[in-house]
């Protein structure tokens, strides 16, 4: 909506420039004041003022009953996460999740070789101390077929939280 009423101002400070020469440097005052302030809206556009913002820990975040599924050629990874810290508020974080082919089930992972990677983002709001489900969605455009046992890893390697 800001943005339409940007655009119409600045037209009628353009018709008025045009059509009434005596008022050109009104028209100029005008254009430069909506510049001014698209400026400043978009330099304040997602700060919310209330929100202590910060990073947290990757080890204040902990999955478990992780797990994956796929569906129109998207990978979601879906499941539990815990706020650990005793102050903040989970907001999200970050997954590095590896994909790898495996001759088997049971081997170590240096045994299989890594053939998707994609880092996510899980969006959540988790009060210190609670748990709650999350879910992040992966793509892997460029994964060969698997020619053994598919086999996966995560990390979390950030996350945002607030006060």
């Amino acid at each position: 909506m800001p943005i339409i009423a940007f655009v119409l101002i600045l037209g009628a400070a353009v018709a008025t420039a045009i059509l009434y020469p005596p008022a050109r440097i009104l028209a100029i005052a005008v254009v430069v004041g909506l510049l001014v302030l698209v400026r400043i809206y978009f330099l304040t556009l997602g700060n919310d003022d209330g929100i202590d913002a910060r990073q947290l820990a990757a080890e204040a975040v902990a999955l478990d009953a992780v797990a994956l599924e796929e569906a129109r050629g998207l990978t979601y990874l879906r499941g539990r996460v815990t706020n650990a810290d005793e102050e903040a508020r989970l907001r999200s974080f970050r997954i590095d999740l590896k994909l790898f082919d495996c001759p088997d089930a049971e081997g170590p992972l240096t045994d299989c070789a890594v053939i998707a990677e994609d880092e996510g983002i899980a969006r959540v709001d988790v009060p210190p101390g609670q748990t709650r489900a999350f879910e992040s969605v992966h793509r892997f455009s460029d994964r060969p077929d698997v020619l053994g046992t598919v086999r996966w890893e995560i990390e979390i390697t950030g996350a945002e939280a607030s006060r």
